[in-house]
């Protein structure tokens, strides 16, 4: 790559460097560009996602918190809708959907996505749940629960 303003070439490096995510510091191998001439340091989109992803694994790793194909495995193994699986855990319409795109949980919230992995602790929230979705819904997770 070249540096956008001298046009000179650069060096791809990495080098460990601490990242925040949520008022944490947390330790990653930080890939950018150097242009030696300027000592300027540029990244591309690429090397953003992958600096970023791994502060986001880093934080999952510490707290427990499922990464998003386990959140889609969590809900497809009960046969329910995304905005049932919100419903049951007490989350917002869309934030179930949110976490099985990436979005990062808080860790309460992600605590509670890996209660639900637990048929026998899906089975509690489903009963407190009980006002908030319908009676089809619970019969429906039930059925699955008591399959899996």
């Amino acid at each position: 790559m070249k540096n956008p303003f001298t046009n000179k070439p650069m060096v791809n490096k990495v080098e460990t460097r601490k990242l925040t995510f949520r008022k944490e510091l947390f330790g990653v191998q930080f890939q950018y560009y150097l242009c030696e001439e300027t000592g300027a340091e540029f990244t591309d989109e690429g090397m953003e996602m992958a600096n970023i992803n791994q502060v986001y694994n880093r934080y999952r790793d510490k707290y427990g918190i499922p990464l998003p194909e386990e959140i889609i495995g969590i809900r497809k193994k009960y046969g329910l809708a995304a905005s049932e699986m919100s419903a049951i855990l007490g989350f917002g319409a869309n934030e179930y959907r949110n976490y099985e795109v990436g979005e990062i949980p808080s860790i309460s919230k992600g605590r509670l996505n890996q209660l639900a992995k637990s048929p026998i602790e899906l089975k509690k929230l489903l009963l407190l749940s009980k006002n908030t979705i319908g009676e089809f819904s619970i019969k429906k997770a039930n059925s699955k629960i008591e399959q899996v």
